[in-house]
């Protein structure tokens, strides 16, 4: 499978089309008709927004594996929101998901 194809995948797996992406990205759909079909975008910012807007991760795209898990579309949103929170409620996000992390790491004892 050539990255063209698993750009293809990736967005079919989606239910999107290739003029959504296109649109997303602000490119011309030309543009993105031939990433799909194995043109190389110019620089790495653009891979990494092409990625990141497909779900899937630069592991994948480059070697067609995956070293890391991919996140979801719904992941990498939350991570976008909360990067553009202002830094007083960021903080207290951030507090409050280490604190679900941590309960999840070391649950209650059901027994107490």
């Amino acid at each position: 499978m050539t990255k063209g194809d698993r750009l293809k995948a990736a967005r079919l797996k989606e239910g999107r089309t290739q003029e959504q992406i296109a649109m997303e990205l602000h490119v011309a759909l030309t543009t993105y008709k031939g990433w799909e079909a194995d043109r190389e975008p110019r620089t790495l910012d653009m891979t990494a927004r092409l990625c990141q807007c497909l779900g899937i991760s630069l592991d994948y795209y480059v070697t067609g594996e995956e070293c890391t898990p991919a996140l979801t579309t719904e992941e990498s949103a939350l991570i976008k929101t909360s990067n553009e929170l202002p830094p007083s409620i960021r903080k207290d996000f951030v507090t409050i998901m280490q604190a679900i992390n941590e309960h999840l790491k070391h649950p209650p004892d059901p027994q107490n």
